[in-house]
């Protein structure tokens, strides 16, 4: 069959997409059951018998128009003498039958309810609207189902047509009628017919063929926000109301397409759900104008590029399948996590974003918010951990009386989560960590951010995030190594208890509400916070006899410990870091070494020295098991700068477990070098970060280090 590129049908508007749907519909079904429609690049081609010229032909001169009524609304044209609908009342063309028809039986059932104006409960419009769909004829019944979907006594409408097809002052089915008079040629005392300039306006909305002055005093309302004249919405201060009409005949026959249902809530006992197909909530983010503005609603719709036929789209958008978690996508995070699990239908290749914003006033337009094609992101499948922090987090955000510090973070945490769900990666999966750490650090610092309903603090995240979002820096390295912190028996627990006021009740954590000297981390510096830590810890322990908890469940290669003591790490960026690895819950498995041409000699014997009396562990070396106690005084040393002081203090204490560390004096000689603030420093956060002792005793020429296990080098590698 002939291909005929439809160039004035684009999906980068709402209106260009549904005329789309609209004449697939139409020729499929009043011309060729057989016609084929998909989308190539940016433009629509429709596959059927008819060549350019036919299907012009058909437009002006077949086609008969859909009943698009609103008889509930009040400038539906039903409460008003002289209205449009009169000429089409009047009229005898035969196209105009079903129109005429369905006129008819909503003026009698109007009669019955005697109703002389729009009803104004929604108890009433809900009674006549379900009358009103028992009585209409089928072709009628269409457009009934793609605005509004009866559920009980509140109706439920579509957002992309505001309450049942009214926005502000713009009614969609009397435009709808002025449009059909204009190009059908309908007038006091003339019969239908067609005009150059109808044709003229027909070439442009279907082939962007140059457009003479065919268009109408009209406004095409939030579907064409450049037909009305508020500021920038055309070239020049202001616009100036005018209207292709074939634009909004065909983009509201397309909506016939698309139809909403009444579902029952998965899971739920708590009634009726109007489901639209791929409407769902909005969310203020993922696009660039995202921001504090009101919006009624968000619809994605899919883009496919092989020929499909009518029956396939009609199926497509009666199922709407887009499933996050195999339950229906209710907001625009589960939509584009739906996307990117591949939870959607198969052959949609890419979704356009629209959401129904509030602009200038009361009005609603409908805005293009970006394109999201279907790219499956394995890892997606993790953020479901993330559900139950984040819904309750969105919904504590969208109380009236939420500070704008709990708003800002629930719509940063799904920033991120779109973010990753479009373009995918580890650092934008790691991203939706760090998203989610700042949300909770906002909750947790500010207690005025964690009024009634505010989450709990996120559990029950698993160890795949670690390997998930492992971009093998060395910042990862050490963040990875201090949240992995094992408390000791008797220890202060997490190292998460330091970052923020929680504590641990049965599998999951709470909010304290005990005086919280654990907490010492700002999140400002993340030399200083570690130096914290690790002093908190040490306080927290108690007595000398007591192991400090410092040993975890990762421990860091000595090459990331160098690029910390000699100033090679991004500070800012190790905090981030630390902050949402802590948030991990489950088991984490040991790292392996980051590979044998990394220099252990880079590691001072200071550091390894003072290091080997803050394992948290036993020492093992020389084939024995030595215990060695942490000491308290090492600390105030190396916070005034004094590293020297600080290794022979940590070197006596390994003298005394039977340990002889090599190249250091028994006595108390003057310091070699003076005294270095910001060295010490470095030092006691490096102390803080978990490794293995081998490369410690290796550091200070006690002993070889053997086997490859546990990150180990051979002695091949060694020498």
């Amino acid at each position: 069959m002939p291909e005929v590129p439809l160039v004035g049908c684009r999906p980068d508007t709402v209106v260009g997409y549904l005329k789309a749907l609209g004449v697939l519909r139409l020729v499929a079904e009043q011309r060729d059951p057989g016609a084929l429609g998909w989308w190539r690049g940016d433009a629509f081609v429709l596959a059927c018998p008819l060549d350019e010229d036919d299907l012009t032909r058909f437009f002006l001169e077949g086609y008969r128009p859909s009943p698009i009524l609103a008889p509930w609304n009040k400038d539906s044209g039903f409460y008003r003498h002289g209205s449009s609908l009169g000429a089409i009342e009047r009229s005898d063309d035969p196209r105009l039958v079903d129109v005429r028809n369905a006129i008819g039986v909503a003026r009698r059932l109007l009669d019955r309810f005697g109703w002389e104006e729009q009803p104004g409960r929604e108890r009433d419009k809900a009674r006549f609207l379900a009358a009103l769909r028992a009585e209409l004829p089928d072709p009628a019944i269409r457009w009934l189902d793609a605005v509004v979907a009866l559920a009980g006594d509140d109706p439920a409408y579509v957002p992309l047509f505001g309450t049942g097809g009214v926005d502000g002052r713009f009614e969609v089915t009397r435009v709808f009628a002025e449009c059909l008079i204009a190009v059908l040629g309908l007038g006091a005392g003339r019969r239908a017919r067609r005009t150059a300039r109808t044709e003229s306006a027909l070439r442009a909305s279907l082939f962007a063929a140059p457009e003479p002055d065919s268009t109408i005093d009209a406004t095409g309302g939030l579907l064409a926000p450049a037909s009305g004249d508020a500021p920038n919405a055309a070239p020049g201060f202001l616009g100036s109301k005018r209207l292709n009409p074939w634009d909004l005949i065909l983009a509201v026959e397309g909506t016939l397409t698309i139809s909403g249902s009444v579902a029952r809530r998965y899971g739920s006992a708590s009634g009726r759900l109007a489901v639209f197909p791929f409407t769902v909530q909005a969310a203020g983010a993922g696009h660039g104008s995202a921001g504090n503005e009101s919006s009624r609603g968000e619809i994605w719709l899919p883009l496919w590029t092989r020929p499909a036929g009518l029956g396939e789209l009609l199926h497509l958008f009666r199922e709407g399948r887009a499933e996050w978690r195999r339950r229906q996508a209710a907001s625009a995070v589960d939509m584009a996590r739906a996307i990117a699990s591949l939870g959607v239908d198969r052959g949609i290749s890419e979704f356009r974003r629209f959401g129904v914003q509030k602009r200038f006033g009361r009005t609603h337009l409908v805005v293009p918010l970006g394109r999201w094609p279907v790219v499956e992101r394995p890892e997606v499948h993790v953020l479901a951990e993330l559900d139950p922090f984040l819904g309750s987090l969105r919904s504590a955000a969208q109380r009236r009386d939420a500070p704008t510090a709990l708003v800002e973070a629930s719509r940063g945490l799904e920033e991120a989560i779109m973010d990753h769900a479009a373009f995918g990666g580890r650092e934008r999966l790691f991203g939706v960590l760090i998203a989610a750490a700042r949300a909770e650090l906002t909750l947790a610092r500010r207690p005025g951010t964690r009024p009634r309903g505010v989450p709990r603090p996120l559990s029950g995240l698993s160890g795949s995030w670690v390997d998930d979002c492992d971009d093998g820096s060395v910042e990862f390295e050490l963040a990875a190594a201090v949240s992995s912190l094992e408390p000791a028996d008797r220890g202060p627990g997490e190292v998460r208890r330091h970052l923020e006021p929680v504590e641990r009740r049965g599998p999951r954590w709470a909010w304290s509400d005990a005086p919280g000297h654990e907490v010492v981390w700002t999140g400002r510096d993340a030399v200083r916070d570690m130096g914290a830590v690790l002093e908190r810890r040490i306080v927290d322990a108690g007595r000398e006899d007591v192991p400090v908890p410092l040993d975890g469940r990762v421990r860091a290669h000595p090459a990331a410990i160098g690029a910390l003591l000699r100033g090679e790490v991004d500070l800012d960026r190790l905090a981030r870091f630390i902050e949402a690895l802590s948030l991990i819950d489950g088991p984490v498995r040991r790292r392996p070494a980051l590979g044998p041409h990394h220099l252990v000699g880079n590691l001072p014997p200071s550091y390894a020295l003072i290091k080997l009396t803050l394992l948290g562990r036993p020492l093992k070396a020389e084939g024995q098991e030595l215990t060695i106690h942490a000491d308290p005084g090492i600390v105030p040393l190396l916070r005034a700068g004094d590293t020297w002081g600080a290794t022979l203090r940590a070197a006596k204490r390994l003298r005394a477990a039977g340990l002889a560390p090599k190249g250091i004096p028994r006595n108390d000689p003057a310091p070699p070098i003076a005294r270095d603030r910001e060295t010490a420093r470095r030092l006691l956060a490096a102390l803080l970060v978990p490794v293995d002792e081998r490369w410690l005793l290796r550091a200070i020429g006690h002993a070889e280090v053997g086997g490859a296990e546990e990150g180990g080098e051979t002695k091949e590698e060694a020498s």
